[in-house]
């Protein structure tokens, strides 16, 4: 079947063959920035590293958050207990 399909391409004309290309090369520059099909050396792929790296980055934006808030509440604790002393 596949001989098939090979030999019916052969034989078009180039005007036939161009909606094949066209197809060809926008698959090829679509792989191109398909983090899914592009891999580290350690065999993970680039939106698995990104989605990680995402990961650690909202973790560590709560953590900050939560001692931001934890000192502004010590703060404000401190400066309510002055003013009632």
């Amino acid at each position: 079947m596949l001989k098939h399909h090979l030999y019916y391409l052969q034989s078009l004309s180039e005007s036939e063959k161009e909606p094949y290309k066209l197809k060809a090369k926008i698959a090829k520059e679509e792989d191109k920035v398909n983090l899914f099909n592009k891999f580290t050396t350690d065999g993970k792929s680039y939106a698995q590293v990104y989605a990680e790296q995402k990961e650690v980055d909202e973790f560590n934006a709560a953590m900050d958050k939560e001692i931001k808030d934890t000192i502004q509440n010590i703060s404000q604790d401190r400066k309510s207990k002055s003013f009632s002393a």
